[in-house]
């Protein structure tokens, strides 16, 4: 885990502060064991009594001033920018490495860093600016719409008809290439945090754009001077759906993508098999998080190496062995079984959006070592999808 030289950061403080003081007593750093403590440069909280000191950068977290007189905020890159202290490319990187490896969840608090999240945008207002301004390339950008394109598609090819976090838009590609979209709301009651847009297409037409929250809030204000650090917090979590809304006293289970983990409670998704890659901000031993990733090469080996991490993981293997129990062909039932790829396609199969308490999904979870049997991720057909496979059957 990158690590942030303290003197580093006093120096630079130091200079901060003989450009922000011109009173040599408002310019001294105090330094205590868990902090470094010294007169705001920000809001001058000591302009009336030179020995007053209420700000402070906290050694547990050297990236960011803390202000108790004005509850002032300010990441230290912001600061140097803001008085004009040179810092190189070096020690710029050195402080991101820092800011992205202590990015992470303070269960007792029950929030994420940055504390507050008090940037996300009010999705109405988001709505409203969209749909306002067609020089982006969403537009009707609204809840979904009964009988819609987008509403025939989730609940009858996806057999979804929770349309909570969902909205439906138009996606201009070009000016007279429009595509229906659904856009996946990353968001807490009204606050939107990242959203993903679909099209309906299966296959070679399908595509996804990724917003993360830079992205969505540069969209409302593109000419906010953002603080870098925090934004870079803000990133981190807005890659993985329905964060801001699970229980973290209660097991999370993590999907690969967004449309699976809405058959499941309290659970989250990344954007992808990459994105879980960036989740250290998640790995604490006060939280209990297991994966259910898609059963194909890739996913079992990720879940294989969750599992040799002590991970609860899903076992598709086990699955497919139960359900074929009592099939008459069992060679053909398992070919046919392995091709369903990921929890969305065994609803659509079953045709019940409640497959995972139906078939008691809990059960197949398990970050025992000698469950690693049912991770032989040879066994899975390359190059085939499911329904190319039940096409050759006709």
């Amino acid at each position: 885990m990158a690590e942030l030289d303290i003197e580093f950061v006093k120096s630079k403080i130091s200079e901060v502060l003989k450009k922000a003081h011109s009173d040599p007593r408002r310019q001294n750093i105090k330094d205590f064991q868990d902090r470094i403590n010294f007169c705001c440069p920000c809001c001058g909280d000591s302009s009336h009594d030179p020995n007053k000191k209420r700000a402070n950068i906290y050694k547990d977290n050297p990236t960011y001033l803390v202000c108790f007189n004005n509850n002032c905020r300010s990441s230290i890159t912001k600061l140097f920018k803001d008085f004009n202290v040179d810092i190189s490319i070096e020690e710029k990187q050195s402080i991101y490495d820092y800011a992205d490896s202590h990015v992470k969840f303070d269960k007792k608090k029950e929030v994420y860093i940055p504390e507050h999240l008090t940037k996300l945008l009010d999705i109405d207002e988001f709505a409203d600016y969209l749909n306002s301004h067609p020089e982006h390339q969403i537009f009707n950008f609204k809840p979904i719409k009964v009988n819609s394109a987008q509403y025939q598609y989730l609940k009858y090819d996806r057999l979804i008809d929770n349309f909570e976090n969902i909205y439906e838009c138009d996606y201009h590609l070009t000016s007279k290439w429009i595509e229906k979209c659904i856009v996946m709301l990353n968001k807490s009651d009204k606050k939107l945090l990242s959203m993903q847009i679909r099209n309906l297409k299966p296959g070679e037409k399908r595509f996804f754009k990724i917003y993360n929250f830079e992205k969505i809030y540069s969209i409302m204000h593109p000419e906010d001077d953002i603080d870098e650090l925090e934004m870079l917090a803000y990133n981190k979590i807005s890659n993985f759906y329905n964060i801001l809304n699970v229980n973290w006293e209660e097991p999370v289970t993590i999907f690969e993508g967004f449309l699976d983990s809405i058959f499941i409670n309290n659970s989250i998704s990344g954007i992808g098999l990459n994105s879980l890659e960036d989740m250290s901000f998640l790995m604490s031993e006060d939280l209990d998080i297991r994966f259910l990733l898609d059963q194909d090469n890739i996913g079992v080996k990720k879940a294989s190496d969750f599992l040799e991490h002590g991970f609860k993981v899903f076992l598709w293997q086990k699955l497919v062995e139960d359900l074929i129990k009592n099939k008459r062909d069992k060679y053909e039932a398992k070919s046919y079984a392995l091709k369903i790829k990921d929890l969305n396609k065994l609803v659509q199969e079953m045709k019940n959006p409640d497959a995972y308490n139906k078939l008691k999904l809990e059960r197949y979870f398990s970050n025992d070592m000698f469950d690693k049997i049912y991770l032989n991720y040879e066994l899975y057909p390359k190059n085939q999808s499911f329904k190319s496979y039940k096409n050759a059957k006709k």
